[in-house]
């Protein structure tokens, strides 16, 4: 049998080949994933930093992709890798250039640069380990944290009103969030783990609805 009588096999008395379908929603669902993490990350600069809109505004934002996100966490957690491959780029730019992308005035050491990169690195290997199993609460709590911190960062970043951004260098901000958000995804990853340990890892494979 070739190629092309195993597709039209498949495709049956229907006339539509089931990898057209998951293909659709493969690109809907990284689209609607990217789309919760905009409106997060609009919750976050509204809520957490000076803005012309209001908190309240900020805050259903906030809630609603948070809640949005969580539920539909397990069509779109494929995708995270891509958060942490923006990372990469972005730490690569900004360790041979010896500044904030974007922002010239703002200096990045390139040791931190590179730590920086790593960092992405180290997270884009961990992210791929959540595409295969069961998700818990724990990786739900991980993944938020993570999210939290890439968009408290990014809009932190942008921000050009903070005084605190004199005072606190931006080095020290980004080496904190990015640790933080390395940090919870490693403990899920510790914890599924030692339940694969505990308890077997048949039990952890994941399920087109898990």
């Amino acid at each position: 049998m070739t190629i092309e009588d195993g597709r039209t096999a498949r495709m049956g008395e229907s006339g539509r080949d089931p990898e057209d379908g998951s293909l659709f929603l493969g690109v809907l669902s990284m689209l609607f994933g990217f789309a919760v993490l905009g409106f997060f990350v609009d919750g976050v600069a509204v809520v957490f930093f000076p803005s012309e809109h209001s908190r309240s505004v900020g805050w259903v934002f906030l809630l609603g992709s948070t809640a949005a996100g969580l539920i539909l966490l397990h069509r779109w957690i494929k995708y995270l890798a891509v958060l942490f491959g923006y990372g990469v780029l972005n730490g690569i730019v900004l360790t041979l250039s010896g500044h904030l992308t974007g922002s010239p005035s703002v200096p990045v050491s390139r040791p931190m640069g590179l730590l920086a990169t790593a960092f992405c690195i180290a997270g884009a290997v961990l992210s791929f380990t959540f595409k295969e199993r069961k998700l818990y609460p724990i990786d739900r709590i991980a993944v938020l944290v993570l999210v939290f911190a890439f968009a408290y960062g990014a809009v932190y970043d942008a921000d050009r009103s903070g005084a605190a951004r004199g005072a606190v260098p931006h080095e020290f901000v980004s080496f904190v969030l990015l640790g933080i958000g390395l940090c919870a995804l490693f403990t899920a990853w510790a914890y599924d783990r030692f339940r694969r340990q505990a308890v077997g890892p048949s039990v952890h494979t994941a399920s087109p609805d898990t």
